[in-house]
């Protein structure tokens, strides 16, 4: 467990995202939602207005809207199935999403063009 050796800095927003807190974003390179059924056209345009590169979202369903794979908007999006799991704890599953977030965020910063930082 590294303890205080931060590899990135992100927002992670429990809240349903809306023109209320959307501003939350504002200035962050990365964003994590619980729910990717949040997202919406509007919100991946107020997301990149505000400089959001990269979006982590957790999903429950294995149907997603079209518009997330669509490059339109200029964000990188992954979507980690965080839905109950047969056999499964909720702590081994939020395990589960935290590593695969901390990997996916990996594989965006060693693409070069952040140099190894993820966000500011």
């Amino acid at each position: 467990m590294m303890c205080h050796r931060k590899k990135h800095k992100f927002t992670l927003i429990t809240d349903k995202l809306h023109t209320g807190t959307v501003g939350f974003a504002s200035g962050k390179q990365a964003v994590l939602l619980n729910n990717a059924e949040d997202l919406s056209p509007w919100l991946l345009q107020q997301l990149a207005s505000f400089g959001v590169r990269y979006v982590v979202a957790g999903c429950q369903s294995s149907v997603l809207p079209d518009f997330l794979s669509q490059d339109q908007y200029g964000i990188k999006i992954s979507v980690i199935n965080n839905g109950p799991v047969n056999g499964i704890s909720t702590s081994e599953l939020n395990r589960f999403v935290a590593a695969e977030t901390i990997r996916i965020l990996d594989i965006w910063a060693a693409q070069g063009d952040d140099k190894n930082q993820v966000c500011a």
